[in-house]
């Protein structure tokens, strides 16, 4: 079978046999299908693209070259130089930066030489073909933690609890859920728990945002990691995904966090970004977080058999084997 080396933007460490990373991309769009691909009997080399000769060496003991979300000009280097190697180069895109000078070229240039492109939406493989005129496969992210109990868990006589969870990138979307929760008028107040990275200021921002109006709604910081994520998906009563529908940078985004919420048991309320809208027969979408709380709280008996659908849709479209088969089909090409 084919040899294939991997290279991704980000540090990767090994924890025990196997490698992790703190970025979701490259768990969702190397990791997870590698151990896929490793078990249907490829070998494999992952490398990260901060050590370019270690990446120049793999590549060339490689009959595939994958280039997961490029940011190293030296990858160019890499491509060219498997390229003339008779390696099949794959460019994989899951970002929009084509409004970035430098950032922009650089996937250009890689998007125009390589022999094969992925996109992780159908929105990002069209913003590919209007910057490059070619076509991009569509490989989504698969779900990364454990299945969870469908369950409702909220009782009167208490809180919401409600979980936000996203890279630090991503807050500008919380601020505008929580602007709108701020004024809500409601007999069942919120606590919101923001799973993140630290950032400069955020700690007193929550400070100052419960002050003026903890008696509807209180936000609580969370110090991020992937365990982390899972716990709080436990233990919440629902997910909260917010985004700015309409940004090129938001609508190539993927469903993965609504995703993990629901393959967690976990009903959730999002935005209508486009890779959410497979979703809309059972999660509300809609930037109205107050008036979907308001159906959540008058439809509490329809939550579970909705979690249970959006599991099975979860199953049959983000399994590590539907995503890895995906990824066999584009490398066999």
């Amino acid at each position: 079978m084919r040899r294939i080396c991997w290279i991704t933007f980000s540090t990767l460490e090994k924890r025990g046999d196997v490698f992790y990373s703190p970025f979701a991309s490259t768990r969702y769009r190397v990791l997870i299908p590698a151990r896929w691909l490793e078990a249907r009997g490829y070998s494999q080399s992952i490398v990260s693209a901060e050590q370019p000769e270690a990446a120049m060496s793999a590549a060339m003991n490689a009959d595939v070259i994958i280039f997961s979300k490029s940011n190293q000009p030296s990858n160019e280097e890499i491509l060219a130089a498997a390229q003339r190697a008779g390696a099949k180069v794959i460019v994989d895109l899951c970002d929009y930066k084509f409004d970035m000078k430098q950032k922009g070229d650089h996937d250009r240039a890689m998007l125009a030489r390589a022999d094969a492109l992925v996109a992780n939406t159908q929105e990002m493989a069209a913003a590919i073909s209007d910057e490059t005129g070619r076509e991009a496969a569509v490989i989504g992210d698969p779900y990364e933690g454990p299945k969870g109990v469908a369950e409702w868990k909220w009782r009167p006589g208490r809180r919401i609890e409600a979980l936000w969870f996203g890279h630090p990138v991503n807050l500008d979307t919380l601020e505008v859920l929580l602007s709108q929760l701020a004024v809500r008028k409601a007999e069942v107040a919120l606590s919101v728990r923001i799973c993140t990275r630290p950032r400069v200021g955020l700690e007193e921002e929550c400070r100052i945002f419960n002050r003026q109006v903890g008696n509807r709604v209180k936000v609580y910081i969370v110090p991020w990691s992937v365990e982390q994520v899972w716990k709080e998906l436990r233990e919440t009563d629902m997910v909260l995904l917010p985004s700015r529908v309409g940004m090129e940078k938001k609508d190539v985004k993927s469903p993965n966090r609504l995703v993990e919420s629901v393959w967690a048991g976990r009903f959730a309320l999002a935005s209508a970004l486009p890779a959410y809208q497979p979703f809309a027969e059972w999660i509300p979408l809609g930037d109205d977080f107050c008036a979907n709380l308001d159906w959540v709280m008058s439809h509490q008996s329809e939550i579970v058999p909705r979690i249970h659908a959006a599991q099975d849709f979860v199953a049959a479209h983000y399994s590590p084997e539907v995503i890895g088969k995906q990824w066999e089909a584009v490398i066999e090409a």
